[in-house]
């Protein structure tokens, strides 16, 4: 039972924290795009910040499943 829930809290924490990083991400992406004239510099800078974005939403949600994870494992032995 407390692994349930302790799943359904940290898939809930997890869908909240990549749709704010997505969303932020993707506003970047847009201001990134817009700023240059030039298409190869204004995609390849618009690219750069994109794959960022996705890395940073990527390190959260692997650090926080790792996190649960040995939460419940030390919750289990004790």
């Amino acid at each position: 039972m407390i692994a349930f829930i302790l799943g359904d809290a940290t898939s809930l924490l997890s869908g909240y924290i990549g749709m704010s990083v997505a969303t932020s991400s993707n506003a970047r992406v847009t201001f990134c795009a817009a700023k240059y004239s030039d298409d190869e510099v204004c995609y390849r800078k618009a690219f750069n910040v994109a794959y960022r974005g996705g890395m940073v939403m990527g390190f959260c949600l692997v650090s926080l499943a790792l996190f649960v994870f040995l939460a419940i494992i030390l919750v289990y032995q004790s």
